[in-house]
């Protein structure tokens, strides 16, 4: 019996010791897969790790963009759609940490962020217009990728095709008549993309001018797709008196009659 004992306390001795198990490798993605530069970037756990001990598992996470650690986004999920531009590839990388904080098998994963098409919106004063007065078209572009934004026009009078003021965004009021409609379509491009066309449309109504009132005419420039002023006559009875150079007047913003 005493060498029974013996013999199990020197088992015991050359027993190997209890090791922790490593947590397995997630498998991972980031969403969208095919981003612009619009999107967020998500990273989901499409299969979660695994650990032998059974311990709770947490995830770190680190990002790169082009191969270099963004420290700010340590341990976060979301990559903000602010921070990326056309052309980088962003990587993910995470491994779980059991509760004895040992760091398990990393995972990775990639995509590459395309080109945003740019936007714009449009708008046609004055609405509805009278027929003695020009349509003035204001146009606002933007692109989520700081590209110059550049924007084609056509205009259409009661569906019919005005391609004489292709690339305008004035029509002079000797070209409407009252009764017609009259639509603008703007397509914004970035260099690369085209963005969505916008449209705009006004109709023509047959009003006088009240004597008195200021009309506004042609924009003093366009920068960018913005109408910066607009040509207003100063406040005079245009029936009996001509307008002279001293009697006109810019005004900033989009084009408006202006009451005397």
């Amino acid at each position: 019996m005493r060498g029974y004992r013996w013999l199990l306390v020197l088992l015991a001795l050359n027993a190997p010791a209890c090791m922790n198990g490593v947590p397995t490798a997630p498998l991972v993605a980031i969403e969208p897969a095919e981003p612009s530069s619009d999107d967020d970037l998500e990273m989901v756990v499409v299969t979660e790790a695994s650990d032998r001990d059974g311990s709770v598992l947490f995830y770190r996470t680190v990002w790169t963009r082009g191969g270099v650690q963004v420290v700010e986004l340590d341990d976060r999920t979301t990559v903000p759609a602010e921070q990326t531009t056309s052309g980088e590839q962003w990587t993910v990388e995470v491994v779980a940490v059991d509760s004895d904080l040992e760091l398990g098998e990393e995972a990775q994963a990639t995509v590459e962020i395309s080109n945003s098409a740019p936007t714009l919106t449009v708008s046609i004063f004055p609405s509805p217009a009278p027929s003695f007065s020009d349509l003035i078209a204001t146009i606002d572009s933007s692109d989520a990728d700081g590209n110059e934004v550049t924007v084609r026009t056509a205009w259409t009078v009661d569906g019919n095709a005005r391609a004489d003021l292709d690339d305008t965004l004035v029509v002079p009021s000797e070209e409407t008549s009252p009764g017609e409609t009259w639509v603008i379509t703007a397509t914004p491009n970035d260099g690369r993309t085209d963005g969505a066309p916008i449209s705009a449309e006004v109709s023509i109504i047959n009003e006088l001018r009240p004597p008195g009132s200021a009309l506004c005419g042609s924009t003093s420039s366009v920068a960018n797709g913005v109408t910066r002023g607009v040509l207003c006559t100063a406040p005079l009875d245009l029936a009996t008196k001509p307008a002279s150079n001293d009697q006109l007047k810019w005004y900033p913003g989009p084009s408006q009659r202006i009451a005397p």
